[in-house]
Parts: C-alpha cells; structure tokens; sequence
C-alpha cells in the first residue's frame, strides 16, 4: 500500500500532467493568454511534487505559486 507521501507525489504529478496537456490544447487553440498560465501551474505542480518527498503539504502550501521560492 503507497504512503501518504507516494499519494500526495502522484496527485501533484497527475494535476501537473492535466495542466500540461490543457496548456498544449491552449496554445493550439491560440488563448494565449490561458496558456501561460496553465503552463505556470504545470510546472510549480510537477515541482511541488517532487518537493513533496521531504517535505509535508502544509509546508508546500505555504510556498503558493511563488515557482521562485519553489525552485
């Protein structure tokens, strides 16, 4: 059975992976403005999730969507 930390990893990923897909229909679509920040969200996702190995989720949701402060 995954730990919490393997669901909580695999939910950031999942999201990332649907922000990311969602982006690429975007900018195909040519919403330009959507995209940016749907690519925005895929990535601070997929840095959440591997943060999200030594870190707790209430101290990745402190980092909000600073991709600064996350990278």
């Amino acid at each position: 059975m995954p730990s919490d930390k393997d669901r909580l990893k695999q939910l950031y990923f999942s999201l990332a992976t649907q922000y990311y897909i969602t982006a690429r229909f975007a900018v195909i679509s040519k919403l330009l403005p959507v995209c940016g920040n749907l690519f925005h969200h895929a990535i601070e996702m997929y840095l959440k999730g591997h943060l999200s190995i030594k870190f707790s989720q209430g101290e990745l949701i402190v980092l909000r969507h600073n991709l600064k402060k996350i990278w």
